[in-house]
């Protein structure tokens, strides 16, 4: 199931491999063999490739179940490599707790590698990752057609994980056929923009009269809350804005998350 060895020649945060993945229609998570710095990093964890399901309560081992807590629908989860002192053994498990607050007894360090999230049958939401990268099976429409939202700032909420900031995949379209419409979509962090053609290229999307633009794939960061922001020139009655979630990037704590 892995190791661990304490060092002081490692990069602060470091964190390679712990690939993810769940299939449609599956009660497990596949994660690939990896190395990390623990949370605090103490340790450096060196994890095999193992298979845990969305069952709980937590047992070791591959194909064993790996809920610290009970998994409820709609919901996201946290995955942990975690150590156990004892016996200097790698396994995993997932908990609603960024600080995997549940974990089982025996474990001293962990480290979050991803997240997850349940869907209305409380199984998991088919996705697969790609070391940083995580892309849905089918990509979900976060904001749909929707209008008359004006010109002012709108929060947005996208399908990825809660709790840290990612770096969120989206693809956007709108459509206003009589005026044409131009949509600004930034970061949180950013400064709230009036949306017009001279910002676009920080991030919008823009459709002629009559047209629907088109932009994407674009990435945007996210807030620990999953929100992003909005700002069109129209916005009325007439103008449609569509925003579907394809992935993310999660930084995994390398940036001290």
């Amino acid at each position: 199931m892995g190791s661990f060895y304490y060092s002081q020649f490692f990069y602060d945060r470091y964190l390679d491999g712990f690939s993810i993945s769940s299939a449609s229609g599956s009660d497990t998570l596949t994660i690939s063999a990896g190395v990390c710095a623990d949370s605090t990093n103490t340790v450096m964890m060196r994890g095999g490739a193992l298979v845990k399901t969305l069952s709980s309560p937590w047992t070791a081992g591959n194909n064993n179940a790996g809920g610290f807590v009970s998994s409820s629908a709609s919901t996201w989860y946290h995955i942990f490599a975690i150590l156990k002192t004892a016996d200097q053994t790698v396994d995993y498990g997932f908990d609603s707790s960024l600080t995997a607050a549940n974990i089982v007894s025996g474990y001293q360090y962990y480290r979050r590698i991803g997240s997850f999230l349940t869907n209305g049958s409380n199984i998991i939401t088919p996705y697969f990752g790609y070391g940083d990268l995580f892309l849905w099976y089918n990509p979900i429409i976060d904001v749909n057609g929707v209008t008359n939202f004006g010109t002012s700032a709108v929060t947005r909420t996208l399908s990825v994980p809660t709790g840290v900031r990612v770096q969120a995949i989206y693809t956007g379209r709108i459509r206003n056929p009589t005026s044409g419409d131009v949509c600004y979509v930034s970061s949180m962090d950013q400064d709230d923009l009036a949306a017009n053609y001279s910002v676009l290229a920080m991030g919008g999307i823009a459709a002629g009269a009559a047209l629907a633009g088109n932009v994407g794939p674009y990435t945007v960061l996210t807030n620990t809350s999953q929100q992003i922001r909005t700002r069109c020139t129209q916005g009325d009655i007439n103008t449609n804005l569509y925003i579907q979630t394809n992935g993310w990037y999660d930084f995994r704590g390398k940036d001290n998350q």
